[in-house]
C-alpha cells in the first residue's frame, strides 16, 4: 500500500510503520482474516520495539491477544492479557488485560460468575470510548462470546472445549 511505502521513506519510519501495520491488522480483523491480522499486529510490535516501544505494549498487545482469542489460541492470549493486567503504568492497557482475561474465562468456564465479571469490565472499558477501533474489536469478541457464536478453540487434552451454552442460559 502507499501508506506502507511512505512509512519506509520518512525519518520516523518505525513509528509510522508501526501504526500502518497496526491499522492493516485492524482491517484484517474486521474482515475476519484473523491470522493475517495477527501477523500485522506482530509486525507492528516489532516496529514499535525499534523506536522504544509503546508503554508496555498497551496498543499492540491487546490486539494480538484478541486475534489469538479469535484463532482459539487462548493460552497464548491469556499470557499476553496477564502481562497487561499486571501493568501498573498504563491504566488502559491494564483494563484491556483484565478484559481479555474475562473474555477468555467467560468462554472457557461458561459460568454465570465469569459472564458477570465480563459484563462488569465491558461496562467499565466502554466508558473510556466506544468509538475507538480497539474497543470495536473487543466488542466483536464480546458479542460472539455472549451469543455462543463458534470460535476456534484450543484444547490441551484433545477434547473439544466446553461450549457456551451455559453463557446463553445465564445471560
Amino acid at each position: 500500500s502507499s501508506a506502507r511505502q511512505y512509512s519506509k521513506a520518512v525519518d520516523a519510519k518505525h513509528w509510522i510503520g508501526m501504526r500502518v501495520a497496526m491499522i492493516e491488522g485492524d482491517v484484517k480483523m474486521m474482515q475476519g482474516k484473523n491470522e493475517a491480522a495477527l501477523n500485522h499486529y506482530q509486525e507492528a510490535e516489532r516496529l514499535a520495539e525499534r523506536y522504544g516501544g509503546e508503554g508496555n505494549r498497551y496498543q499492540t498487545a491487546p490486539r494480538i491477544g484478541f486475534a489469538m482469542l479469535e484463532l482459539g489460541k487462548d493460552h497464548q492470549a491469556c499470557r499476553i492479557f496477564r502481562m497487561l493486567a499486571e501493568n501498573g503504568k498504563v491504566s488502559t492497557g491494564r483494563l484491556y488485560g483484565e478484559y481479555g482475561l474475562a473474555l477468555a474465562a467467560a468462554r472457557a468456564e461458561a459460568t454465570q460468575e465469569a459472564v458477570l465479571r465480563l459484563k462488569k469490565i465491558h461496562k467499565e472499558i466502554g466508558r473510556r470510548g466506544s468509538g475507538n477501533v480497539l474497543m470495536g474489536l473487543a466488542n466483536s469478541l464480546y458479542q460472539k462470546i455472549l451469543s455462543g457464536a463458534p470460535l476456534a478453540a484450543e484444547s490441551t487434552d484433545g477434547r473439544p472445549p466446553r461450549h457456551e451454552t451455559a453463557i446463553r442460559a445465564g445471560a
